[in-house]
Order: C-alpha cells, then sequence, then structure tokens
C-alpha cells in the first residue's frame, strides 16, 4: 500500500515552508494564549481581594462603630442605678420609676441612633429583660 506521494517538487516544498512556518505560529499562539489567560486570572483575583479587603474594611468599621455606640450606651450615669435592682425578684414603686427612666433613655439613644431597630437592657444573672424600647418585650 502506497502512502500519500506528492506528484511534484513544488507540492513537497510548499508543503514543508508551510508545516515549518505554521509549526512556530501555532506554538506562538499558543504561548501567548496561555500567557494572557493568566494576565487575565491575575487580574481577577487582584480585584477580587480588593474587594474582599474593602469589605472586611467596611464591616470592621461597622463593628467599631458598634462598638462605640454600645460603649457610650453603656456609660450612661443613668443607667447605673440599675445596679440596685438587678438582684431584686420583684419591684417596688421606685425600681419601677428607674426602669421607666432607663426605658426613656433607650428610646432617646433609639432615636440618635439610627442604625438599631430595637434596644433592651438584659437581667445578666436570669436573662430576662428589664426595660426596652420595644412595649411586648
Amino acid at each position: 500500500m502506497k502512502k500519500f506521494a506528492f506528484k511534484s517538487i513544488k507540492n513537497r516544498l510548499v508543503f514543508w515552508f508551510l508545516l515549518i512556518a505554521l509549526v512556530p505560529l501555532m506554538a506562538a499562539l499558543l504561548i501567548t494564549y496561555t500567557q494572557r489567560v493568566n494576565v487575565i486570572e491575575a487580574r481577577t483575583f487582584d480585584k477580587l481581594t480588593a474587594i474582599r479587603d474593602l469589605k472586611v474594611e467596611r464591616v470592621q468599621d461597622w463593628v467599631l462603630e458598634r462598638t462605640g455606640d454600645t460603649y457610650n450606651f453603656s456609660a450612661d450615669k443613668e443607667f447605673t442605678e440599675l445596679e440596685n435592682i438587678i438582684q431584686k425578684t420583684s419591684y417596688d414603686q421606685n425600681d419601677l420609676r428607674i426602669i421607666a427612666n432607663c426605658r426613656r433613655i433607650l428610646l432617646r439613644c433609639l432615636k440618635n441612633y439610627t442604625a438599631y431597630y430595637d434596644l433592651f437592657i438584659i437581667n445578666p444573672l436570669n436573662g430576662n429583660v428589664i426595660a426596652s424600647t420595644n412595649m411586648n418585650m
């Protein structure tokens, strides 16, 4: 069985010159393609990393703001009266006045700090809500 044979030397030379020209061209195209893909991936990852870092920074700023707000709430001198009624199981008229005053302060804080939906003070001993901006609690 006879394999493919060229009928003239011109056809044979054209075939070999095309083969010699196309192999480096294909190699160059393949290298260029892989390099461009790597550059695009690197740029994409750099952009995603920058976006992630910005979001982390924003979340950290938000947490710092909320921490500062909480510190401001807790540093209010009018809340110190709650220390006396935390241990109690039942409240007298004076204790109810202190709780109403704390609720008024919480409502003022809620009005001034729009980031919060509801504020409340929880008894650390039993987990009951002492004062809240929501009357249903």
